[in-house]
């Protein structure tokens, strides 16, 4: 079995080492390195900090942690249950009443035990057993305590929409459910929930996959794997959005190691992290948000909008350039408000002084005619070019496609 991670959570010197020693000694022949699986922490604060790590295969707690006195250990055992982590705890300082709430609330039964200090040395075998069921049964560390944010359901949304409209629309649910690792009982109950409305079918498969995160223990599952990050890993094949990795890696929807690097390998086989550049007047700003973002989204385009990427004090100029070098094409939205944009025009400037200094930046402008703007309201050099029309929709939805072709 690979090396487990122990966290033992005592502050007395004598009690953190009989339980080590105790556990190196028990514990030896099923896990050689035993020794160096065990992390230990003697504060509250320290503790904390450890639990927020998904790696746990065994949490060792005492309730009572003489270094906080205005904190016990209990705070610490619920964030512990809460990751599903498998809990034992070795305490004189907890009453019934307390360890039943705890009971009653834990979300890994059977894998919340409790030890008096009192009794250690007689109960010594039974904690050995206790730990020992727990870790050569190979429990996986937890990684389903994440929570997502209206943007990452967004983008899972418009890629899950994007790709099930290149897949027959709402018959590729049926086959999508097939190649996830859901348990067998899940997908009969999945696949007798899709009507004819993608929207909807979108909405329940996102819901319903981390229902089955949450309900399910990890042995359902591959270790190091949520069932939602097996759905983007499976999505991650038709659409190469860079969002999509991002959201597994904040909410450590997979931890697996080999895993991820095949994902960024996938990812990164477009040396750009932005489609396009959305280069704009301040003026069009609420136009853009409302009219064209969306689209782009639709399509699976992704984009440098500097209302996502500059946060309050952020360097402006550093992280326009930042943005220009990270994207394939620069889009300059093209309006009666462009010309006089300072910005605007720097932006696109710089595109247009490499491209005398020789290199080839020429293909990468997307001119996009955002209003009935005429002649004189566009800059000469953007004037020569051929623009799409955001006015002539059937046309702009042409050249976004193209453009998403384009991409690979």
């Amino acid at each position: 079995m690979p090396d487990p991670n122990i966290l033992l959570i005592e502050d007395e010197d004598d009690w953190t080492n009989k339980i080590k020693g105790d556990l190196i000694a028990g514990l030896s022949n099923e896990i050689p390195n035993i020794r160096n699986s065990i992390t230990i922490s003697k504060t509250y604060r320290e503790s904390n900090a450890y639990l927020e790590n998904p790696k746990w295969n065994l949490v060792i707690v005492d309730i009572y942690l003489l270094n906080d006195r205005d904190k016990s250990g209990l705070p610490l055992i619920r964030t512990a249950v809460s990751k599903k982590f498998p809990v034992i705890v070795i305490s004189n300082h907890i009453g019934n009443d307390e360890w039943e709430a705890l009971r009653d609330g834990s979300r890994t039964k059977g894998c919340l035990e409790k030890f008096s200090k009192d009794e250690y040395n007689v109960k010594i075998r039974d904690i050995i057993e206790v730990a020992k069921e727990i870790l050569c049964n190979n429990h996986q560390p937890s990684i389903c305590n994440y929570e997502l944010k209206d943007d990452d359901i967004r983008n899972i949304s418009v890629n899950l929409a994007r790709i099930a409209l290149n897949s027959n629309g709402n018959n590729y649910f049926y086959n999508l459910v097939e190649q996830l690792e859901l348990p067998e009982e899940s997908k009969e109950l999945l696949s007798e929930k899709w009507i004819d409305n993608l929207e909807l079918n979108i909405i329940q498969l996102i819901i319903s996959i981390q229902d089955i995160d949450t309900s399910h223990s990890n042995t359902s599952r591959q270790a190091g794997t949520t069932f939602l990050g097996n759905l983007i890993e499976i999505m991650l094949s038709k659409s190469k959005d860079k969002k999509l990795l991002s959201i597994i890696k904040e909410h450590n929807l997979i931890t697996d190691k080999e895993t991820l690097s095949e994902l960024e390998k996938k990812c990164n086989l477009n040396i750009f992290e932005y489609d396009v550049f959305i280069c704009h007047s301040s003026q069009d700003k609420r136009f853009i948000k409302e009219n064209i973002l969306p689209d782009l989204q639709l399509e699976g385009i992704t984009y440098w909008f500097d209302d996502d990427q500059i946060s309050w004090g952020g360097n402006i100029p550093i992280k326009v350039q930042d943005g220009l070098r990270k994207s394939r094409y620069i889009m300059p939205c093209l309006s009666v408000n462009f010309s006089s944009s300072h910005w605007a025009n720097n932006e696109y400037s710089a595109f247009f002084m490499n491209m005398l200094n020789g290199t080839s930046e020429e293909e990468r402008i997307k001119p996009l005619k955002i209003d009935k703007c005429d002649d004189n309201d566009i800059p000469y050099f953007l004037n020569c070019r051929k623009w799409a029309d955001y006015c002539e929709q059937e046309e702009f939805v042409q050249r976004l496609r193209s453009l998403k072709s384009s991409l690979g």
